[in-house]
């Protein structure tokens, strides 16, 4: 029986529309049922952070790095044994033929053992891995903006481009060594996500398909993305206000309308041509070993023209629109330390 049933572990990698895959996944739970296919949701409901995806069974195994809250998990009292039990439980009242598990924090480590004990998890069922990669100067842009808006990011973006692991190839082979090339799903991001075809995609890998009764996520208001001029201001923010102060800031500019579409870029073009070129190897041999096609990403194939210019940020412009959207809110708290940092950079 258990051989009959497929596991597919939907990996990321982070900045893949992973966030709006779980949530669309989390909304449709029943539609998916209807199907054969489950997304766990007991093992989500035990944990107290992010119940629309599995981060909690990544983190229980040591998944995440620095931001693993170990020590929430702990003072859970919830072992190994409990997520095998309530998993198992799960899988066999529904009794489907798919069960997929998503968390992005399983991209973050590649340590053997810790892969092992989550594969363990699914002894005797057939397990496979989902995993969607990004062309790597998107990937990062992408993800400097998130680090900047979400966990306080100070250090340039140069800086934490020389510390990032974007060998696409070494990380796919690694799992595939564990556990085989035939249970790997390597998808593109670009190529299917426009239109909402990414949640289309990720169901044909499980067997499944979109219909009129699936509802799709709105716009997610934590990810979606902001314009440079938001992400040049709060990367100053981040160094000069507390964390408290930097908090009230993110609120009050999300709720800003003040949004114009970027024609700029946080990379200049040469930036972005030579981050392709660097991986370019790693990708070819990603197309031809698990896409079964000769070319990805070819540094060749992209015009620099065409590339958006470096950002050029002019921060007493945007605070003045943000003091006078904090007035206009009534948010008078703020507008003290606003009206500081102004003074400090007009001098």
């Amino acid at each position: 029986m258990k051989k009959n049933i497929k596991v597919y572990i939907h990996v990321g990698f982070h900045k893949t529309g992973t966030t709006a895959i779980q949530h669309f996944l989390n909304m449709n739970y029943k539609n998916l049922i209807k199907q054969g296919i489950l997304y766990p949701l007991e093992i989500r409901l035990m944990f107290e952070k992010a119940r629309y995806a599995h981060h909690g069974i990544a983190w229980y195994f040591g998944f995440g790095g620095d931001l693993t809250p170990i020590d929430e998990i702990r003072n859970m009292g919830i072992g190994a044994k409990q997520i095998l039990e309530s998993l198992h439980k799960e899988i066999n009242q529904n009794k489907k033929k798919s069960v997929i598990i998503s968390s992005e924090v399983f991209s973050e480590n590649f340590d053997e053992k810790k892969f092992c004990k989550v594969f363990d998890l699914f002894s005797g069922f057939s397990v496979y891995v989902i995993y969607y990669i990004r062309r790597q100067d998107n990937y990062v842009i992408s993800d400097f903006k998130h680090r900047v808006t979400h966990f306080g990011y100070s250090q340039p973006i140069e800086e934490m481009l020389g510390r990032q692991n974007l060998d696409y190839y070494n990380r796919i082979k690694f799992i595939s060594n564990l556990l085989g090339k035939e249970n790997i799903f390597v998808r593109v991001y670009e190529e299917v996500d426009p239109a909402g075809s990414i949640f289309e995609d990720l169901l044909s890998c499980v067997g499944g398909r979109l219909n009129k009764s699936f509802k799709f996520p709105p716009k997610l208001q934590s990810n979606r993305g902001l314009v440079n001029d938001y992400i040049e201001f709060m990367h100053i923010i981040n160094t000069h206000f507390s964390q408290t102060e930097q908090k009230k800031i993110r609120t009050l500019l999300r709720k800003s309308e003040v949004r114009p579409k970027d024609s700029t870029s946080l990379l200049s073009p040469q930036e972005r041509l030579k981050i392709i070129t660097d991986n370019y190897e790693s990708n070819l041999k990603v197309a031809r070993e698990f896409l079964g096609r000769d070319d990805l990403y070819n540094p060749s194939s992209i015009d620099v023209t065409k590339l958006p210019e470096k950002h050029t940020f002019k921060i007493e412009d945007f605070i003045q629109v943000v003091l006078d959207f904090s007035n206009k809110q009534g948010d008078k708290k703020l507008r003290p330390s606003l009206q500081r940092m102004l003074k400090r950079f007009t001098g």
